[in-house]
């Protein structure tokens, strides 16, 4: 950590206007989600697929092997796709099949949306940055450096919406429902700041360095810059 302190103080100090005038070390939490969801595969529908509905729609359909028969295609492609449409709510149960509501969309759009097995996965948010982390918990759990909290934190009131869209990694791979998220562990993540004096500009300012994120964080130097109206009565008679 000391290494990385240095490797800091030179990089701020390489402008000439700048001192140093306070470094310290913090900790802003993270807060652990546990979240069960149900993603969705959204993917182009394929010909065949579209052939079997359309039949549907046109004909009064009661068993695979009318389709297959007018289709010219093997009886297990033919009935696999109907367990497949009924799996996913596009036709009805009975016979004669009839396109849902929810088949006549997916078919005028030629998009083919599967729900996929229930998953679980713990995000992390960062209450400063007002975010979800990329930090992985295993970088998190493995921290050793553990300093006073930059403040006290309250826990985050998130919507169904936030968790949704942050879950979508992909158009084609897409998260429309959260079945439960609860509140874990508020885990407190290592920082180090400085609060610098710019001579030219007479001005104070803090840079703060997220040291699991390996990245300076405006979120956190936004909340140290609050205190800038102390740092000019604590140093200010000191710059002149």
């Amino acid at each position: 950590m000391q290494e990385l302190k240095q490797r800091l103080k030179r990089e701020l100090l390489s402008d000439l206007h700048v001192s140093i005038v306070e470094s310290g070390e913090c900790s802003v939490p993270l807060q652990a989600i546990d979240v069960q969801y149900t993603p969705t595969s959204r993917v182009a529908m394929d010909v065949l697929m579209k052939m079997v509905l359309i039949v549907i729609r046109k004909l009064p359909i009661s068993k695979a092997e009318q389709i297959s028969e007018l289709l010219h295609v093997e009886l297990i492609f033919i009935t696999d796709i109907l367990h497949m449409l009924q799996a996913q709510r596009m036709i009805t149960q009975q016979v004669p099949y009839a396109l849902t509501t929810r088949g006549e969309s997916q078919l005028a759009q030629g998009i083919f949306e599967q729900q996929l097995p229930s998953t679980k996965t713990t995000l992390l948010y960062s209450l400063v940055d007002q975010a979800f982390s990329t930090i992985s918990l295993e970088a998190v759990e493995a921290n050793e450096h553990f300093y006073a909290p930059l403040y006290d934190s309250a826990m985050p009131t998130l919507t169904d919406e936030q968790y949704c869209k942050h879950l979508t990694v992909a158009p084609h791979h897409i998260v429309l429902t959260i079945d439960e998220a609860t509140m874990q562990q508020v885990y407190d993540v290592p920082c180090l700041y400085f609060v610098l004096y710019n001579k030219q500009e007479d001005s104070y300012y803090a840079r703060a360095w997220h040291v699991l994120a390996e990245r300076f964080d405006s979120a956190i130097e936004q909340k140290l810059n609050e205190k800038r109206p102390q740092w000019r009565e604590k140093y200010g008679k000191n710059e002149g």
